[in-house]
């Protein structure tokens, strides 16, 4: 796009100049720079959308999952680690529950021991009556590399006539000859496309997937969130994308030092309630610093402690401070939303999309400190 307003700029320029004696040599030396210029072809963008959609016919109990007193391990002998300890939480049905933590945390881990890949070092996992699972494994271990596209699928519905099969590996873009390519040369978003093509023919009531966005291309990735938020069941993945992450789950999953913390809400939701119970934690710290364990007083005395007063005046200082930034959060994005509907927004796109950018980092600040403020309040 730049190249062509160059060209459209210097022809432009030449067709003013060419005829007047005083411009036509500059005229010419521009058309000769013309001449000379490598065309740049528009590349060419794959406008198809694959077009994911997760149905069942079993609508399996209540309560989903049941997992009691979990430890869950790596390793053998004197190198076993274990990654989760004591881990106990119940997943409902319809519920989209993605999992959080740091890298080697045991996320990928405790999916492959819920569905029973792995063997739980302790504890019990319950899935609950008429559920049926889907998994989705972004290591490929479930594909055969030798087979055909065609014959991955077929091998495993073999009820499905032929036109079945074509349509649904046609629905994920894998159509024509495409079908009878060997597994393994295709591309990891291929695998991936492969991979949902067979959770759609198996039809489970709850998905589980690891990792679903990292091979696909983002107009994929947008059909399968689509899909993903209209599934009227049960969803568990894993996923370091934090928009993907916002936009699905209701409850967020974290392991953090072994440690299973399971919080009601999406991405953003998860870190304001972090944020709020560390003000509190700091909060509590700074005053059992500040001040003296106080003396024991009578069991029915009215008097606070002095570590309790400080906690109190701790808490206050902290509303306060959040009732300024947020004022200042809001004026701030007022401000940008003036200038968004201005016609010099318009006319400057580099302006325009860091102003966006800006107005939605603004609002996340913003409803951070409105779920602390209202915590505390």
């Amino acid at each position: 796009e730049k190249q062509q307003r160059e060209i459209a700029s210097m022809q432009e320029y030449a067709e003013r100049n060419i005829a007047r004696a005083s411009t036509a040599n500059s005229a010419k030396s521009r058309l000769h720079r013309l001449a000379q210029i490598e065309r740049i072809e528009k590349p060419f963008v794959n406008t198809r959308v694959p077009s994911f959609s997760f149905s069942y016919d079993r609508e399996p109990v209540s309560t989903v999952l049941t997992v009691e007193n979990l430890s869950v391990a790596v390793g053998e002998g004197e190198g076993r680690t274990t990654l989760i300890a004591g881990a106990g939480f119940e997943i409902k049905r319809g519920d989209r529950v993605g999992i959080v933590g740091p890298n080697g945390a045991g996320k990928s881990t405790l999916l492959r021991t819920l569905i029973g890949q792995l063997t739980a070092a302790e504890g019990k996992i319950e899935w609950g009556r008429n559920v049926l699972l889907a998994y989705y494994d972004q290591e490929n271990r479930n594909l055969h590399m030798e087979q055909s596209v065609i014959d991955e699928l077929w091998n495993r519905h073999r009820s499905f006539p032929e036109q079945k099969v074509r349509g649904l590996l046609g629905r994920v873009l894998l159509q024509g000859e495409e079908v009878f390519k060997k597994v393994g040369v295709l591309s990891g978003g291929e695998k991936a496309k492969l991979n949902f093509a067979l959770m759609m023919a198996e039809q489970g009531n709850t998905l589980v997937l690891d990792e679903p966005t990292n091979h696909l291309d983002l107009v994929s990735r947008e059909a399968l969130e689509d899909a993903l938020r209209d599934f009227p069941g049960t969803v568990i993945f894993v996923s370091h994308d934090r928009y993907f992450l916002n936009a699905l789950s209701t409850r967020t999953m974290e392991i953090e030092e072994r440690v299973v913390t399971l919080y009601e809400g999406n991405y953003d939701a998860y870190l304001a309630r972090k944020s709020y119970l560390a003000g509190i934690n700091a909060a509590a710290e700074t005053a059992a610093t500040a001040a003296p364990a106080p003396a024991p007083k009578e069991e029915n005395s009215f008097y606070r402690s002095k570590q309790q007063r400080a906690a109190e005046a701790a808490r206050r200082r902290r509303v306060s401070e959040l009732e300024g930034k947020i004022a200042e959060y809001e004026e701030k994005m007022t401000e940008i939303e003036a200038f968004l509907a201005s016609p010099e927004a318009g006319s400057d796109y580099g302006a325009l999309e860091e102003a966006c950018m800006r107005l939605e980092e603004l609002r996340a600040a913003h409803e951070t400190a409105m779920e602390e403020w209202m915590q505390l309040s």
